[in-house]
């Protein structure tokens, strides 16, 4: 019998998006699924939507919650998982119809890989074709290959950052959850899960198409204050916490710590949490600074350059002011 697969979707506020993604589900040509919906207190006609699909499909149930966040509807729908793997889609996401199948069958072949993923395509459609890809090509990924690609977004289409293009192996996740940031959730569980992969595997095809919502937060300007904040707390927090076996990659945190910390600081000038946020990167900068500073994996310009910014801020000011990044 085929391995069951369990699909966890978060879903809050979605109603014009939900039914793409729920199609796109029961059209899956790989049938032995565990369907988890989980509703984080939404407040138009989501909850109900979800409600009527349970209906219709054995395979599916529904959690309603009280409104929390992302990072709480999928550990929600991961406690309650079932499968021998999970699959974590976003609720105004779709994929293609052999998306779960392609993935089964590229995570069971070869070594047995503990990940499997593929491209992703950004629309701003809900209609792309879905059918079938010709000539399906996998390519085995190594851990220094996904952390790169990890710190690296414009690279590999970004492969390595997100949750919903993976298919895991409950195994590799078990005791494993994701913790609560406003954004980069995804970032935060790849880093501390990255460790623990020996290898994956990558489809080479666009299998996932990520709908680019307007209205959504990544496209709001306030988010990018909370992005740099996020980013920054979130380096700074997986690098005083990571283990020994993935201190090799710990140059990838802090240069993203510095360059993210760097904007957050400048961001909160003039805001009630300005006097906080410098007391924060005050003591970021006491806890990483000698190891940033003989980081010789991060160029000595920047590491200078950092530094000098760190310890004075009108001068970064003035240089966001001057490269028009305000």
């Amino acid at each position: 019998m085929e391995p069951l697969v369990s699909i966890i979707v978060p879903v809050y506020n979605v109603e014009a998006y939900l039914p793409h993604c729920l199609r796109a589900i029961t059209e899956q040509t790989y049938r032995n699924l565990e369907i988890i919906l989980v509703d984080d207190g939404s407040t138009d006609g989501s909850g109900e939507m979800c409600d009527e699909f349970v209906a219709k499909d054995y395979r599916a149930r529904v959690i309603h919650q009280e409104n929390k966040g992302l990072w709480a509807a999928r550990n929600a729908g991961h406690d309650a998982a079932t499968g021998e793997f999970l699959f974590f889609p976003d609720a105004d996401d779709y994929f293609n119809r052999d998306t779960i199948r392609l993935l089964v069958e590229a995570i069971n072949s070869g070594n047995r890989y503990d990940l499997a993923l593929c491209r992703i395509k950004k629309t701003d459609k809900c209609d792309e074709d879905v059918s079938a890809p010709f000539n399906v090509a996998c390519k085995e990924m190594d851990r220094d290959e996904l952390f790169f690609n990890l710190f690296h977004e414009e690279a590999q289409d970004s492969v390595s950052v997100y949750m919903w293009n993976k298919l895991f192996r409950s195994s590799l996740i078990e005791g494993f959850r994701s913790r609560k940031y406003a954004r980069s959730q995804d970032k935060d569980y790849m880093i501390r899960l990255f460790p623990r992969v020996d290898k994956a595997i990558i489809i080479e095809n666009s299998l996932y198409y990520w709908v680019q919502r307007p209205d959504s937060m990544t496209h709001s300007k306030e988010s990018w204050r909370i992005f740099h904040e996020c980013r920054a707390r979130m380096c700074y927090r997986d690098f005083m916490e990571m283990p020994d076996s993935a201190r090799k990659y710990s140059h990838y945190l802090l240069e993203e710590l510095y360059t993210r910390m760097l904007f957050w600081r400048d961001e909160s000038r003039g805001t009630p949490s300005c006097d906080e946020v410098f007391s924060d990167c005050h003591m970021i900068l006491k806890d990483t600074r000698k190891a940033f500073w003989q980081c010789r994996e991060i160029p000595l310009w920047k590491r200078i350059a950092c530094i000098a910014l760190a310890y004075n801020p009108g001068l970064t000011r003035a240089l966001i002011k001057c490269s028009g990044n305000q």
